[in-house]
């Protein structure tokens, strides 16, 4: 349950999505887990995948225009995080697809299903984000399967698992970009516990240029 930003990036004043959120029709009136305050999610009953078995047939999309790069992204990026899945023992349940509509970027379900979109709802139909920002995405909801919250802990974590991550270094760089760039959604969230661990953890977030998301 990342914090507001890409969505925002150009107009926060203006806009006030968040990063955790609703998805699919079978999990939207369920229950909620996120790091931004609300309580667990259940999104259904599922088989959670230890990290030495990779779970590529449990990836979900929403059968829209383009489902094929839908389902490229998601799994190019469950098989870069893979490595970290397993240096850090993540139970996965599935990686789903999250409506364009919605006003969050993911969140991770406390039965071990990822949802994440993929969709820039800013862009034309059809533009997807970036693939590093729908990695760090992932990454981050991946992160909350052992942290709660967006403290010191956390983002020592989500570091670690963008060094443990099977992306090339260009794209872990970009990674870490998209997470400096939290440093915004913690200054409009007014969290200071946010913004010092992430300071703590990514000191360049400072200074950090945020990536483009649309490709």
């Amino acid at each position: 349950c990342w914090g507001r930003w890409r969505e925002e990036s150009d107009d926060r004043a203006q806009r006030g999505g968040r990063w955790c959120g609703s998805s699919m029709a079978e999990v939207v009136a369920s229950e909620r887990r996120c790091a931004c305050g609300v309580g667990p999610r259940r999104s259904g009953a599922r088989q959670l995948w230890p990290p030495d078995v990779y779970p590529d047939a449990h990836i979900t999309s929403l059968g829209l225009d383009a489902d094929a790069e839908a389902r490229r992204l998601l799994r190019m990026a469950l098989r870069d995080a893979w490595p970290a899945a397993k240096r850090f023992d993540w139970q996965v349940g599935a990686v789903c697809e999250l409506a364009p509509e919605e006003s969050e970027v993911g969140y991770s379900g406390e039965d071990g299903t990822i949802f994440v979109k993929v969709r820039d709802p800013t862009k034309a139909r059809g533009r997807f984000y970036s693939y590093s920002f729908v990695l760090a995405t992932l990454l981050h909801e991946l992160t909350h399967l052992s942290i709660l919250g967006h403290g010191k802990a956390f983002y020592r974590r989500l570091r670690e698992a963008v060094s443990a991550c099977g992306a090339d270094p260009a794209v872990k760089q970009e990674v870490r970009a998209h997470i400096c760039a939290e440093l915004l959604n913690a200054v409009c969230d007014n969290d200071a516990r946010r913004a010092k661990g992430l300071l703590a953890v990514l000191p360049e977030a400072v200074s950090t240029r945020l990536p483009g998301a649309g490709n």
